[in-house]
């Protein structure tokens, strides 16, 4: 969802925030605002330009929330097919 002012200020911040506790019911709006914060610092360290950041921090604080509550695990963003080892099956890892 994008706010009308792609970039982040604190009352984006807030709103955020709201939002994200309203669909993440089960922790609190300052474990949400960690996931956010987390997520912008991400954003500004990769260089997204500011008309993309709202959605990105929006994207990845969801998906980070969801990891955390169990929705989704992280491997669920892997590619699931497993490749032939060069070693054989029997090889240890």
């Amino acid at each position: 969802m994008t706010t009308a002012s792609s970039t982040l200020t604190p009352a984006s911040f807030d709103a955020l925030t709201a939002r994200l506790v309203e669909a993440f019911p089960d922790f609190t709006p300052e474990d949400v605002l960690i996931e956010i914060v987390h997520a912008n610092d991400a954003v500004e360290y990769v260089g997204t330009p500011d008309e993309d950041r709202y959605e990105l921090v929006e994207f990845m604080a969801r998906y980070g929330l969801m990891v955390r509550s169990g929705r989704i695990t992280p491997s669920d963003r892997l590619d699931p097919e497993h490749h032939a080892s060069p070693r054989g099956a029997d090889a240890s890892v």
